[in-house]
């Protein structure tokens, strides 16, 4: 697995829609028009006039992302609903499969699909945290890319089945991709995360841990991290658009994490490293924010556990390099 920054990421993708000859899936929590992403546009429509199916899988909650107020990021530019139901209304006119699933209700967290798969033929984007959206790839986050035709297809078939049982919670995964890496996802049931465990085994048995995410650890892994010599990073209340701050600055008064973030680009990125006792080092990368809450709400989720040295490097020298500025 081979980690891209979001940029780098953007730009691989449009380096690489061009090319493609079966398929352009995409599957993101946000998909929105406007910025930066307006110029894959064409990229998409052009893929579906010469005969590849591009399919992309959001959640509506973009929809109540294009209308609320984003006054903590900066310039980005996002389109007003309509006019996004108009651009996607003339890419189906092509042959572009675009379907938002879920419903909002009076909790808009509640039951959200938060994983980010994006499949060109059989290169994979996935295990990090970047949605479509024209701030997303200025943030500090990432997502690991390897070419694999039978995981492609594995995660093929899994889109298809978020896109067509929504809102029915789908059965949670443990797969086996080798010997170092197990893919997790959390299939949307409230109170259960195949993710959160993993998480919360690797930290239990932990001398030093990494936490990166975009909001402060809660529940059994707050107190789990806190019994550790760790290094926590995630946004400051202040960085975070309402309620999200709210529940930020709640969280860490009642779980006493301590925050060494100090730095003002926002971070999206979410991963934990851990340094055992015995000296193993495990990796958990993914979509999962690591708060009790996405777990509460029922979200589904995408990550991977590896205890691949390699992996752990990339990522700790990402935490090095950009969050520790």
């Amino acid at each position: 697995m081979r980690f891209l920054r979001a940029a780098d990421y953007a730009d691989a993708l449009a380096k690489n829609i061009p090319g493609a000859r079966q398929r352009v899936v995409i599957n993101a929590a946000n998909f929105l028009w406007g910025g930066k992403l307006d110029a894959f546009i064409p990229l998409l429509r052009e893929a579906a006039d010469r005969g590849v199916e591009v399919r992309v899988v959001g959640d509506i909650y973009s929809k109540f992302a294009a209308k609320v107020p984003r006054p903590n990021r900066g310039q980005s530019v996002i389109h007003p609903w309509r006019a996004i139901t108009e651009i996607n209304d003339d890419l189906q006119r092509h042959g572009v499969h675009i379907t938002y699933v879920g419903k909002l209700g009076l909790n808009p967290y509640s039951r959200r699909i938060h994983s980010k798969i994006t499949l060109v033929d059989d290169t994979i984007y996935t295990f990090g945290g970047v949605n479509f959206g024209d701030d997303m790839f200025t943030n500090h986050d990432y997502m690991l890319t390897m070419r694999d035709p039978i995981l492609a297809d594995r995660l093929y078939r899994l889109i298809r089945d978020i896109e067509k049982n929504q809102p029915v919670p789908l059965p949670d995964l443990e797969e086996q991709l080798g010997g170092t890496a197990t893919l997790l996802f959390d299939g949307g049931t409230p109170g259960t995360s195949v993710i959160y465990d993993a998480a919360c085994q690797v930290v239990a048995s932990a001398k030093k841990v990494y936490y990166v995410s975009q909001m402060c650890p809660s529940g059994r892994l707050a107190k789990l991290l806190n019994a550790t010599d760790n290094e926590c990073y995630f946004i400051r209340p202040a960085q975070a658009d309402p309620p999200a701050n709210a529940a930020l600055a709640f969280d860490q008064w009642r779980f006493r994490v301590k925050n060494l973030y100090q730095a003002p680009r926002y971070i999206h990125a979410k991963f934990i490293l851990t340094e055992d006792k015995n000296g193993s080092k495990h990796v958990i990368s993914g979509s999962n924010n690591f708060s009790w809450r996405g777990v509460a709400y029922g979200t589904k989720e995408i990550a991977v556990h590896s205890t691949d040295p390699a992996l752990w490097q990339q990522l700790y020298d990402f935490l090095q390099r950009d969050i520790k500025q």
